[in-house]
């Protein structure tokens, strides 16, 4: 860690992969948040985190065509998060704490995505 330097913004769209039409992913599952949000929450202690939500960008181009489409709306809603007062409000113990963050984040994708 310790790559991310002091005032960067850094905008995470914590689902780590492209959604399909259909909602799921590129093997017919649910979208789940990846974990490795949880290690950049963890190590940091101030500031700010923005979610980004995707609605999808297959509206654009669908994964294995070769060309994008021109003039489709994209939507993602964002939400900016304070981490000291997300961490403080996880409720988690500490062998848990990547476990919580990938449960919050994923009730939150539900509820946010446009």
């Amino acid at each position: 860690m310790g790559k991310i330097k002091e005032n960067s913004l850094v905008i995470i769209a914590p689902e780590g992969r492209m959604m399909r039409e259909n909602g799921l992913d590129k093997h017919g599952k649910p979208m789940t948040i990846k974990s490795g949000i949880a290690d950049i929450i963890e190590t940091t202690s101030s500031g700010y985190f923005l979610i980004g939500y995707s609605g999808g960008l297959h509206h654009v181009q669908k994964p294995g065509e070769p060309f994008f489409r021109l003039f489709k709306t994209i939507k993602i809603t964002y939400e900016r998060v304070h981490i000291q007062s997300y961490k403080s409000q996880l409720r988690w113990t500490e062998e848990g704490f990547h476990r919580r963050v990938v449960e919050d984040l994923t009730e939150r994708m539900k509820k946010n995505t446009p």
